[in-house]
């Protein structure tokens, strides 16, 4: 398996509709200082994490915080305090596309998108701190047909030319300090669980 790319999901805000600049996910959370509708991803993976961080938990423990049922409820805790002025996007286009409309002041967001937006002057600033990261790979699968064709073209792609040539096209990462990367093992283990609970969460009124 080659890891490709790196992506992530960071804070994305509008300066015309806030009084200062966000800093951090605690900022996110703060309503009155910071005004305004809120987008996150509608689903318990990559909002419970920030949850979290924007509750003062260190990067380092943000997992191990959520493998204890207390830090699940924590988790959950600080989502309700915010949950009447949140708008849940389920598709990247949807938050820079809602703070266009003026729909919310500040989103979390898939960073690509929010750069690729900027030649069509659209340039909402990122807060990278606090980011969430992931890799995706290229893997063949066992007993696959044309074996040799697709171990080709993952060597084509992991040349640094087209890496390179990757990388500006799509936005990618290349550098995640002071980042959280997603665990899988966790997602693996506790992810259908979390998802249900948050599915009935975010359609309670």
């Amino acid at each position: 398996m080659f890891k490709t790319y790196i992506w992530a999901t960071t804070l994305v805000y509008d300066p015309k509709a806030l009084p200062w600049t966000p800093t951090h996910w605690a900022d996110f959370w703060d309503l009155a200082a910071f005004p305004g509708r809120r987008g996150l991803r509608h689903s318990a993976r990559l909002s419970l994490e920030l949850a979290l961080l924007a509750d003062g938990v260190k990067v380092s423990q943000v997992y191990p915080t959520l493998r204890k049922s207390s830090g699940v409820d924590r988790a959950f805790h600080k989502l309700e305090q915010i949950k009447s002025h949140i708008q849940w996007w389920d598709a990247g286009a949807e938050p820079l596309q809602w703070l266009v409309s003026g729909e919310v002041s500040m989103s979390s967001v898939y960073t690509a998108r929010a750069i690729d937006m900027r030649p069509q002057e659209a340039d909402f600033p990122l807060q990278w701190r606090g980011r969430l990261y992931d890799m995706d790979s290229w893997g063949v699968v066992r007993g696959g047909r044309d074996r040799a064709a697709a171990q080709t073209c993952i060597a084509f792609a992991s040349v640094s030319q087209q890496q390179e040539l990757f990388a500006w096209i799509i936005h990618g990462c290349p550098g995640q300090a002071q980042a959280l990367r997603v665990d899988h093992g966790f997602w693996r283990d506790h992810g259908e669980a979390l998802e249900e609970r948050f599915k009935h969460w975010a359609a309670a009124s």
